[in-house]
């Protein structure tokens, strides 16, 4: 029988409540506090073990939303396809043209612009969105529209910010040309955009291993963990958008294990 010794990183998998994840460093700390009494006649206080804390650390490799989304701890809601406005003409002449929009996305998304050449070519242009964020708090959003043309027509544009609701749109003047048949613009929300405000928080199950090519392994299981600090840091082309994600746990006498394993 042999101890566990000489592991390295590629020995260790690490998973988040049950999904495995690639971390560039991982760290957990268990301390153990001192409860000290002071004495009369003597150069020493006598010290007994006191209270258990655990802590860790872990630095991705990759983005990954939903550990964000636990740090956060509010209830997600994802986007879904829908019309917010269905494909209608502008009033065309080449002037700047307000449109009222009159359906909210039923969870905030990403908006789809979709825009149909008429019977002439618009210039380069733009369109802008107005509504309201996650928190209530207007938005608007320009999007640059290239020239349309027959050959890019319908063209296709997303907006970069997440609309709770759309009160309407201004499309530029370049765009809004035509006669009898004239520019169309729809609007619709998309599938794939999730949005998280501030909760309670959520817990989760962390657990590390480590096994070497002898099967001597080392395992720690925390239960009811929760993420106390997390960061997205942006550097250069070299540098990895990683964490790092801080974590501890609710009650460490009930929700920690050390297993280790000797083949």
């Amino acid at each position: 029988m042999s101890l566990v010794t000489k592991l390295t990183g590629k020995e260790g998998v690490i998973s988040v409540a049950g999904s495995e994840v690639l971390v560039a460093d991982f760290e957990v700390v268990i301390t153990r506090g001192t409860a000290v009494q002071p004495r009369v006649g003597k150069y020493s206080d006598r010290k007994r073990a006191g209270k258990v804390d655990v802590t860790g650390t872990l630095t991705r490799l990759d983005v990954d939303g939903s550990l964000l989304e636990k740090l956060l701890g509010g209830t997600p809601s994802d986007s879904s396809s829908e019309e917010l406005h269905a494909d209608a003409d502008l009033v065309g002449g080449g002037i700047n043209d307000i449109v009222t929009v009159g359906t909210d996305p039923t969870n905030p998304s990403v908006v789809k612009i979709t825009i149909t050449r008429g019977d002439a070519d618009g210039t380069n242009s733009w369109i802008t969105i107005q509504g309201t964020d996650n928190n209530d708090n207007d938005l608007a959003e320009t999007v640059d529209v290239a020239a349309i043309t027959a050959a890019v027509s319908p063209l296709t544009l997303y907006t970069k910010n997440v609309f709770k609701t759309v009160d309407f749109f201004t499309a530029g003047a370049g765009m809004n040309v035509g006669a009898s048949d004239k520019t169309e613009v729809g609007l619709d929300a998309i599938t794939g955009t999730r949005t998280v405000l501030i909760g309670a928080g959520t817990t989760f199950t962390f657990f590390g291993r480590a096994i070497d090519s002898s099967n001597n392994k080392c395992e720690v299981n925390i239960a009811n963990c929760f993420f106390t600090e997390g960061s997205m840091a942006f550097g250069d082309a070299d540098t990895y958008i990683a964490g790092p994600m801080s974590f501890t746990m609710e009650d460490p006498d009930d929700d920690l294990q050390l297993i280790y394993t000797t083949a």
